[in-house]
């Protein structure tokens, strides 16, 4: 008889370097020597709270298109995350840039030089949703999947109690 147990973590795995933050908790010594305890601690808690972090990228040929393009599939995952129970949906922007293609042109006195042509553009933001109930990650994955999203970067779990937690490791 074997168990178990996994986390989420998304593409976050794929990544080189992987940092997770340091929480460090100073108890005073009583003792003026100079006497120094370093103890690290870790306590296994249960999350109540997790944010699924979804990246979405949309090109289009002109700025009007890419910006309906995206609002399209962002508003359909926005209507179908409505529906669930304690679910947020906030969105940040992380870029916007002209797209360009290359045409070699042919020179006297230099083989090839190549001019860049614009395009299109393309849209980058991030989709971070905020839900209470762990089952809820499968319906949110199959909603974006309907989207068109389908690169899922990590699931961060946090717990309200966490300063609570704090007093009783220290």
């Amino acid at each position: 008889f074997l168990n178990g147990f996994s986390q989420v973590s998304g593409n976050i795995n794929y990544e080189q370097t992987v940092q997770f933050r340091d929480n460090h908790i100073s108890v005073p010594v009583p003792n003026t020597s100079n006497f120094f305890l370093s103890i690290k601690g870790m306590a296994n808690i249960k999350a109540d709270n997790y944010v699924a972090l979804f990246s979405l990228s949309q090109a289009g040929n002109t700025a009007n298109e890419v910006d309906s393009l995206f609002n399209r599939r962002l508003n359909l995952v926005r209507s179908e995350i409505n529906k669930l129970d304690s679910v947020d949906l906030f969105v940040d922007m992380v870029s916007f840039v002209p797209v360009y293609s290359y045409s070699i042109e042919r020179k006297l006195f230099s083989k090839n030089t190549y001019n860049e042509i614009p395009d299109g553009f393309e849209l980058k933001k991030n989709l971070h949703i905020n839900y209470k109930n762990p089952s809820h990650l499968s319906k949110i994955i199959s909603i974006c999947a309907n989207a068109e999203i389908y690169n899922l970067i990590r699931v961060d779990y946090t717990s309200s109690d966490i300063e609570k937690i704090k007093l009783v490791l220290m």
